[in-house]
Protein backbone atom coordinates (compact mmCIF):
# COMPACT_ATOMS: atom_id res chain seq x y z
CA UNK A 1 0.00 0.00 0.00
CA UNK A 2 1.64 3.40 -1.10
CA UNK A 3 -1.33 5.65 -0.04
CA UNK A 4 -4.17 6.16 1.81
CA UNK A 5 -6.74 9.01 0.96
CA UNK A 6 -10.36 9.85 1.95
CA UNK A 7 -13.33 11.76 0.79
CA UNK A 8 -13.48 14.94 2.92
CA UNK A 9 -17.17 13.67 3.02
CA UNK A 10 -16.16 10.99 4.60
CA UNK A 11 -13.45 10.91 7.36
CA UNK A 12 -13.53 10.86 10.85
CA UNK A 13 -15.51 8.00 10.22
CA UNK A 14 -12.66 5.23 10.94
CA UNK A 15 -12.35 3.85 7.36
CA UNK A 16 -8.43 4.61 6.46
CA UNK A 17 -8.05 2.71 10.10
CA UNK A 18 -10.34 -0.28 9.24
CA UNK A 19 -7.84 -0.62 6.17
CA UNK A 20 -5.12 -0.49 7.68
CA UNK A 21 -6.36 -3.01 10.68
CA UNK A 22 -7.26 -5.45 7.94
CA UNK A 23 -3.61 -5.10 6.17
CA UNK A 24 -1.94 -5.17 9.70
CA UNK A 25 -4.10 -8.40 9.89
CA UNK A 26 -2.97 -10.27 6.51
CA UNK A 27 0.82 -9.30 7.36
CA UNK A 28 0.35 -10.94 10.81
CA UNK A 29 -1.34 -14.53 9.05
CA UNK A 30 1.89 -14.32 6.96
CA UNK A 31 4.31 -13.66 9.67
CA UNK A 32 5.42 -10.78 9.05
CA UNK A 33 6.44 -8.83 12.50
CA UNK A 34 7.55 -5.70 11.14
CA UNK A 35 5.81 -3.15 8.98
CA UNK A 36 6.83 0.56 7.96
CA UNK A 37 3.90 3.41 8.07
CA UNK A 38 5.11 6.82 7.50
CA UNK A 39 3.02 10.21 6.74
CA UNK A 40 3.44 12.82 4.75
CA UNK A 41 2.94 15.95 6.15
CA UNK A 42 2.70 17.80 2.97
CA UNK A 43 -0.56 15.51 1.97
CA UNK A 44 -1.91 16.80 5.30
CA UNK A 45 -1.50 20.34 4.38
CA UNK A 46 -2.83 20.20 0.99
CA UNK A 47 -6.08 18.11 2.56
CA UNK A 48 -9.16 20.86 2.99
Amino acid sequence: MFSVATDPGRRRRGYARACLEALRGWYRERGVTKIDLRDRAEAVRRSP
